[in-house]
């Protein structure tokens, strides 16, 4: 009698530090998964980043609970590696529905087997925020949505392309502060505006907007180490000066301070992340001055971009030679540098 069983495709996930490992067993009818992008104010708080890369899955084999801590939402449990951060799995409260990072997975291994279709809770992000930058993945158009997709949420209400809940910031109206919090608050840290008095000329000429010199320079990096730390294939970064980071009780920058913990991910180089909720916070060179800001945590009344107070570099992701293969990663530049222009453009028209 001929064997009938599905075959499957198993698929390896680890974190950066390799204390979390497990396998997927995915039967290849259920293949390409449908994947999509959450850019709810939760995700974004727990990640650092922009929105979180999710996709259904079976439940995970080979899991070790003892390597990663759990954070209970009203909905789910999510699980992030005690060691270095990254935020692996979210399991609901009821039942066995599990959710991955697709960041846990080599780019070349899963290309073919995530099919990004949406992003969801665009609401939250009040400008768009990495939607813009992702309007389409190898072709296929991603589906906007305030909430959830059609016949799932409360609102179905699908949002265009550069959809805004409120208007671009006005260059006069500008705070000196903005504040930056994890999901549990148990990291809370203001930046300030840049002053170049506070920094080496070199350093300022590097990291203060040519074009503005009220922002600072930000990034997003694709690199590996990057993905599988903060459990996002695209981290967005702010590059500030040391100097204009305070606590949220008024004490200078420290490495670690509230409920951070710090992990060396290569010598002489420290990221950090919430011991309590997970969120990655920052990334920081021995001895250097400049500070890598996770921007997911920065709180703007313009939005999760904040575009007030950061220059975003368009014409190239960090590290995209880590990426290659990825469409993605691919979209993702190319639709980073069609936002730029636009940016450009919206610019000359109302200067």
């Amino acid at each position: 009698m001929a064997d009938t069983q599905d075959p499957v495709t198993t698929l390896t996930a680890s974190c950066l530090c390799k204390s979390t490992t497990f396998t997927v067993s995915i039967p290849n009818s259920k293949l390409p998964i449908p994947t999509h992008l959450c850019h709810c104010d939760i995700c974004r708080r727990f990640h650092g980043t922009f929105a979180a890369f999710h996709a259904d899955i079976p439940p995970p084999i080979g899991l070790n609970y003892d390597t990663l801590t759990s954070f209970e939402t009203p909905c789910a449990v999510r699980y992030f590696c005690s060691t270095c951060g990254a935020q692996v799995l979210d399991r609901a409260k009821e039942g066995e529905n599990w959710c991955v990072s697709t960041a846990m997975f080599n780019h070349k291994d899963v290309d073919d087997i995530f099919e990004y279709t949406a992003h969801i809770f665009v609401g939250d992000t009040k400008d768009g925020g990495m939607s813009d930058w992702l309007p389409s993945v190898k072709g296929k158009e991603l589906k906007r949505w305030k909430t959830t997709p059609k016949g799932r949420g409360a609102s179905d209400e699908e949002l265009p392309l550069y959809w805004r809940a409120t208007a671009p910031p006005k260059e006069s109206a500008k705070e000196d502060r903005v504040h930056a919090h994890c999901y549990c608050n148990g990291t809370s840290f203001y930046l300030h505006r840049p002053d170049p008095c506070k920094m080496s000329r070199e350093l300022a000429e590097k990291r203060i907007s040519p074009r503005d010199p009220s922002k600072w320079i930000a990034k997003v990096c694709a690199c590996d180490s990057c993905r599988l730390a903060a459990g996002a294939q695209l981290v967005p970064w702010a590059y500030v000066s040391k100097g204009h980071i305070t606590q949220a009780n008024g004490e200078p920058f420290e490495v670690t301070f509230g409920t951070l913990k710090a992990y060396r991910s290569s010598p002489g180089a420290t990221r950090t992340f919430c011991g309590t909720c997970g969120a990655q916070c920052h990334y920081v060179r021995d001895g250097e001055d400049i500070v890598d800001i996770s921007v997911g945590l920065l709180d703007a009344e313009s939005g999760t971009r904040v575009e007030e107070w950061l220059d975003w570099q368009t014409e190239k992701l960090g590290y995209p030679e880590d990426a290659e293969g990825s469409g993605l990663v691919k979209a993702c530049a190319e639709g980073l540098k069609a936002w730029g222009r636009r940016v450009e453009r919206r610019k000359e028209y109302t200067s």
